[in-house]
Parts: C-alpha cells; sequence; structure tokens
C-alpha cells in the first residue's frame, strides 16, 4: 500500500499529459531528491552511532549501534535495500568482518559491475571457476542470467530484488 500511494505521487507529479508518458527529467529529480534525503538520514544515524562508540568497540559495533544485527531476515532485507545505501557501500567495514572468520586467500572480491558488461563475463567467470578448482567448461556462467525458484517473476534476483538483465550476446 505505501508503495503504490509513493507511485502514484510520483506518477501524478511527473505525468506529461502531452505526450501520455512520464518526463524522465522529473523522475531523475524525484529519484535523486530521495536518495539524498536517505542518504542525509542514514549519515546522520551513522556519526550518532559513532559518536557514541568508544575505540574498544569491535567492527560489529556499527551494525550493532544501526540494529542491523537484531533484524529478522525479511526485515534485514528492507532495510538493506530501502535504508543502508552508505552503510552497504562501506565495504571496508563488511570486509574486515569476514577477515576474522576467513583468512584472505579464501576471499575472492569480484566487482559486480563486472559480471554485467558483455565484455567481461567470461573473464570474471574463470576467474571464480579458477578460485573454486572448478572446470570453467563445465560451469554455467548463464546461471547469472537465469531466474532462481525463489524468483516472482521469472527474473533474475538477489535478496527478493529483481533486475533488469539479460544475458551478454
Amino acid at each position: 500500500p505505501f508503495q503504490q500511494a509513493s507511485a502514484l505521487k510520483v506518477w501524478t507529479r511527473c505525468h506529461n499529459a502531452e505526450s501520455t508518458g512520464l518526463d524522465p527529467a522529473c523522475l531523475g529529480a524525484d529519484f535523486t531528491g530521495k536518495l539524498a534525503n536517505r542518504t542525509r538520514r542514514e549519515m546522520r544515524e551513522i556519526d550518532s552511532c559513532m559518536a557514541r562508540r568508544s575505540a574498544d568497540d569491535p567492527p560489529l559495533g556499527l551494525a550493532q549501534c544501526l540494529g542491523i544485527m537484531i533484524l529478522s531476515q525479511r526485515k534485514l532485507y528492507k532495510k538493506m535495500e530501502d535504508n543502508a545505501y552508505v552503510y552497504r557501500s562501506m565495504y571496508a567495514q563488511h570486509l574486515s568482518n569476514w577477515l576474522r572468520h576467513f583468512p584472505p586467500g579464501q576471499l575472492l572480491i569480484l566487482p559486480s559491475e563486472a559480471v554485467f558488461v558483455p565484455a567481461s563475463v567470461e573473464a570474471q567467470f574463470k576467474r571464480l571457476a579458477v578460485f573454486l578448482g572448478i572446470d570453467y567448461a563445465a560451469s554455467n556462467p548463464q546461471a547469472l542470467f537465469t531466474a532462481s525458484p525463489a524468483s516472482t517473476s521469472a527474473a533474475p534476483h538477489e535478496n527478493g530484488r529483481e533486475y533488469v538483465a539479460h544475458p551478454p550476446p
């Protein structure tokens, strides 16, 4: 209901009666305005948490302070998708947590952008296959562009998010 009401407000504000379409500039302004507001709100929350933390707090302190560690899986996905833009981008924070449990040689960091660029998909999947010790010829890179059984729209997704993705030519 909330998302439908929000979408209706945007449609009403950005609908161009003459072209029977939506004004891209209006949609862009709406998106950047909302993103800026959410980012400012999140930064205030992070700054407040950082001010309350002591130097002796463990690396998980920020996630605990933000209340991320106590959320149910469904609420965590929603928070991470809708309200944690800055926190999600704090890669050093997240990697330090992984490195507390695994040595660096057991982690492979791949830029997600590279698996959506047709020119680099094969190279990234070959790199992954080598890392995992599997035969690349036996792997299936098209799996990235195939919906999982959890998808409700037959589109590829991650954590319930759906993307417009097409296999590279």
